[in-house]
């Protein structure tokens, strides 16, 4: 998981010499994309590997869908690794009867009286305020006249309900976002109207991490943390 700007087609060339071999001379057909919601370009990353792999390549992607959300029409990929698939066929193992007695027997051993969303946004919260702080200050150095820009953006990133929107794909993912950070913070609201704009804005720096902020959001504070 090292950083790399692949965004950069020097960057893309020099780290896919061995991918462009093994598919040449070593007969891989297929590629699995790990965490492509970390990237700045997404389509841009999966289009270039397209072209790369070729048109009879099977590309899949490990991204996470929401129930509902489909993947992205603009990416040239085959599908994804399954988790939405496998959200519907492991509930054939699972016996729905038992959830309240499992759930009675939670509350009493721990005490925890919280609601599932009262804790994804407990998770999500504790991640954009520690492990991810710094990418909080940074996209706030980003529009350094906007007097608490950094507290609207965590609010806005604990508050999206998606691992992340493709601007201007999925602009009604920000758009909720804004609506229920507004609603839980209205003393952010003009804040959050300065900024509306610019997150919308594919082109802008600020949008671009903003999107690579939500789904790291996401990933620590319900994946990692919800979850346990």
């Amino acid at each position: 998981l090292a950083g790399l700007r692949i965004e950069d087609p020097a960057v893309l060339e020099a780290t896919h010499e061995q991918v462009r071999r093994w598919m040449r001379d070593d007969g891989i057909d297929g590629l699995r994309v790990d965490h492509p919601d970390g990237l700045a370009d997404p389509v841009g990353y999966m289009t270039a590997l397209r072209e790369l792999a070729g048109p009879d390549a099977w590309l899949t992607v490990e991204k996470i869908l929401e129930p509902g959300e489909p993947l992205p029409p603009d990416w040239p990929v085959d599908g994804t690794t399954g988790y939405d698939a496998l959200a519907e066929v492991q509930s054939l193992f699972v016996d729905t009867t038992a959830e309240s007695a499992f759930d009675r027997l939670y509350r009493d051993l721990t005490g925890d009286q919280r609601s599932f969303h009262d804790h994804v946004e407990a998770g999500k919260r504790t991640a954009v305020t520690t492990i991810l702080q710094a990418e909080v200050l940074r996209l706030a150095r980003l529009v350094p006249n906007v007097e608490n820009a950094g507290e609207a953006l965590a609010e806005l990133a604990v508050h999206f309900p998606v691992y992340r929107s493709y601007p201007p794909t999925g602009a009604e993912y920000l758009a909720r976002a804004i609506e229920a950070t507004r609603t839980a913070r209205p003393e952010l609201a003009d804040v959050i109207g300065t900024l509306a704009a610019r997150l919308s804005d594919p082109a802008d720096e600020l949008c671009v991490r903003f999107q690579q902020l939500t789904g790291a959001v996401m990933a620590k504070g319900v994946e990692d943390t919800t979850y346990y």
